[in-house]
């Protein structure tokens, strides 16, 4: 499945808020800050959503010493008659994918 990621996540964080969902913006160094209700006036979260990426390697109480930032090429062209995603392995483990979004570009 292919989709255009930050159409998508803006479209999850409307119905997150309008059903009454709130998001705090704010640098931590621990998870406990967050369950604590630090950020929110003391009031602790019915839910919490991680989405730390490469920052797990280093968040007390999430620590995953196995993440670590990889670096690939990437190249997003205007080519609307690109309608159908793809991806391929290499036999030297490399991967090359096509992904084409609703607005006629495509990232490569």
């Amino acid at each position: 499945m292919i989709i255009d990621t930050h159409v998508y996540l803006a479209y999850l964080l409307r119905r997150f808020e309008r059903v009454g969902g709130k998001v705090h913006r704010v640098v931590i160094q621990h998870i406990d800050q967050v369950l604590a209700g630090s950020f929110t006036g003391s009031v602790k979260p019915d839910a919490l959503i991680v989405c730390a990426g490469v920052g797990a390697r280093t968040l007390g109480g999430v620590e995953d010493k196995d993440v670590y930032p990889i670096r690939g090429q990437t190249v997003l062209l205007k080519a609307p008659w690109v309608n159908v995603g793809l991806s391929r392995q290499e036999s030297d483990g490399r991967w090359t994918y096509v992904m084409p979004r609703r607005n006629g570009n495509v990232r490569v």
